[in-house]
């Protein structure tokens, strides 16, 4: 089988794997205790549509980079929330259920946005990148790589919770490794165009991503939100739907060199949010060690 063959069912399949070990981590009080924060939803939802393209435009300004390049940060900032940001927030023992239900109603809102911000854009001087976002793709893409995998994840936790709590480190284990391999396919399968597209599009895209996760930390800060929340929260703004971006890219504008910034873009993300959440998840562990000292009898 060729390598691109191959490629093309991988990655898939290890999306929907790491959005299913995400849905086993939901649980149903989160659900409910969203509700009575309603705030952070509509943050997590609103402001980074708002917020992102002006950021995209900024940094384009300041780095000055190719036409093609500037094009593809422009579409990728204009694009709703990535599905992989949920397997990012599990990793940083982050609040699941307020990633999974934000990357939903991103991508459900993304019909709207995503024109709204290329006509603006395109009112200030900058090309129009997008007429409309391929529609039935968005809509497949967040049924298979986000809704059933997720519900299939929660399902196992909702009928076997002690072998889905006794199973959670391995869980976190494999997602790491999933997460590896779905690096290494991509760089496989363009090699020539990833490394081409390096000098420009790296610098650029860790500059975006970097800018955006404080821009979300920031708002959490705001909003008092708890630390599980606020990475969540951070985590969302960060990542967004590289999938979508390339699809818009090649099927509404038909500019294929756009769709390249994509794919370097992904390979910074990954690696770079990985290495954050795990971070986080060392950070979270550390708050509740502590807590958990300050709460002792001794201490006491």
């Amino acid at each position: 089988m060729r390598l691109g063959a191959v490629i093309s069912v991988a990655i898939p399949v290890i999306t929907f794997v790491l959005m299913a070990i995400v849905g086993s981590d939901l649980r149903g009080e989160d659900f409910r205790r969203l509700l009575r924060r309603s705030q952070l939803v509509w943050a997590g939802w609103l402001v980074p549509p708002l917020v992102l393209p002006p950021l995209a435009v900024g940094l384009i300004v300041l780095l000055r980079p190719p036409g093609a390049i500037a094009m593809g940060l422009l579409l990728v900032a204009s694009c709703p929330v990535g599905g992989i940001s949920n397997a990012f927030t599990y990793l940083a023992a982050g609040t699941t259920t307020l990633s999974v239900l934000l990357t939903a109603l991103s991508c459900l809102t993304a019909v709207v946005t995503m024109p709204a911000i290329g006509a603006t854009l395109g009112g200030v001087g900058h090309q129009a990148i997008a007429a409309a976002p391929p529609v039935p793709a968005l809509f497949a893409h967040l049924l298979l790589a986000v809704a059933v995998p997720v519900s299939l994840g929660l399902f196992a936790r909702t009928r076997w919770p002690a072998a889905t709590e006794r199973l959670r480190p391995a869980a976190w284990r494999l997602a790491i490794a999933l997460l590896a391999l779905l690096i290494a396919l991509i760089i496989l399968n363009d090699v020539p165009a990833f490394l081409a597209s390096l000098p420009d599009a790296v610098p650029l895209a860790v500059c975006f991503i970097a800018a955006s996760l404080a821009i979300g930390a920031g708002v959490a800060r705001t909003l008092r939100a708890d630390w599980p929340d606020g990475v969540a929260l951070a985590i969302e703004f960060a990542t967004r739907n590289v999938a979508v971006a390339t699809m818009a890219a090649v099927t509404v504008m038909g500019r294929i060199e756009f769709a390249i910034f994509g794919t370097a873009y992904f390979l910074t993300e990954v690696p770079l949010m990985v290495a954050a959440a795990v971070a986080l998840r060392a950070v979270a562990r550390r708050r509740a060690g502590q807590r958990s000292v300050r709460g002792s009898p001794i201490e006491r």
